[in-house]
């Protein structure tokens, strides 16, 4: 094998596993509370599951537009949503998915991040009832952004998504 080929592989490799300029911490308290009800606002949970690993790649989750979290593996974050049309888009090293949400307020909605194989098909999105999502995050760790590039700003503590117009 050249030396070309094995720089070609090597830069390969390290453009594909998904380095990214967001942050996570994780943590085992939520700062919003994934089963606890929010009277005036919708409350929506994205969680990263799956039987496919995909250790080296942040998702980055924005609805209507802001940036309201990530995931990495076995990870979870919930953020605040005001009642009304919500268009979530998850946006991965291979690509993004969307979804569509009317939430009322009181109400508790579960989005699911899966990885396809092969790895390099990214991920899909689907909606889970609240007793999957309780046995899928009862393992997984919460996830707040930490970093985020230059041109966004950090969602904060507790994220909040206004409604579209």
């Amino acid at each position: 094998m050249s030396l070309r080929t094995r720089l070609f592989m090597v830069a390969s490799f390290v453009l594909g596993t998904g380095c990214s300029s967001y942050g996570l911490a994780t943590s085992q308290a939520a700062a919003v509370a994934p089963f606890a009800p929010a009277a005036d606002a919708a409350k929506i949970c994205v969680m990263r599951a799956g039987a496919v690993p995909a250790p080296f790649f942040t998702t980055v989750v924005y609805d209507n537009n802001k940036l309201v979290g990530a995931t990495k593996d076995w990870t979870y974050f919930c953020y605040l949503a005001e009642p009304g049309k919500h268009v979530i888009v998850s946006d991965g090293t291979y690509g993004r998915d969307g979804a569509a949400r009317g939430a009322k307020a009181g109400n508790r909605y579960y989005l699911e991040q899966v990885w396809l194989l092969p790895g390099f098909r990214g991920h899909a999105l689907s909606w889970i009832d609240e007793s999957a999502a309780k046995g899928e995050i009862q393992d997984d760790e919460y996830a707040l952004l930490t970093e985020v590039p230059g041109t966004e700003a950090l969602p904060g503590y507790q994220p909040f998504a206004p409604a579209a117009k």
